[in-house]
């Protein structure tokens, strides 16, 4: 059985799960943000910027939102900081950002029997040292 991979495009929630890949990673990057620690209450600004081209149109989301928990975070505390992170994504191939967010790759796959078809293929995610973060 032979495979291929195919360029498609990513579609809207290949962009959304790439995202939320490159997040959830910058977090769980963050010592302070270890299953091991426990906070009373937490504070958060989130903004996300995406700019998609779209066979000549660069159609822009712009997201801005605050979240926080039940408990208001006290900034007169000595122990407050505040935590800052930013990540720009640049533009990529379609494959290279399914790969390095976990995403299946469509794949061109010939079956014992000589019949191709296109299927979602989960190839090996790329390592962080691999990664150009």
């Amino acid at each position: 059985m032979s495979e291929e991979t195919v360029a498609d495009p990513l579609s809207g929630e290949e962009v959304i799960q790439a995202i939320l890949d490159r997040v959830t990673r910058m977090l769980r990057d963050d010592c302070y943000l270890s299953p091991m620690a426990a906070y009373e209450s937490f504070e958060a600004d989130i903004r996300v910027d995406v700019k998609m081209l779209d066979i000549g149109r660069t159609p822009e989301v712009r997201i801005r939102t605050h979240v926080q928990s039940d408990k208001a975070i006290d900034t007169n505390d000595e122990n407050f900081a505040l935590n800052a992170a930013e990540a720009h994504m640049a533009a990529m191939p379609p494959n290279q950002v399914r790969l390095e967010a976990g995403l299946p790759i469509p794949t061109l796959v010939e079956d014992s029997q000589g019949r191709r078809d296109v299927r979602p293929v989960r190839y090996a995610r790329k390592t962080e040292e691999t990664l150009d973060i």
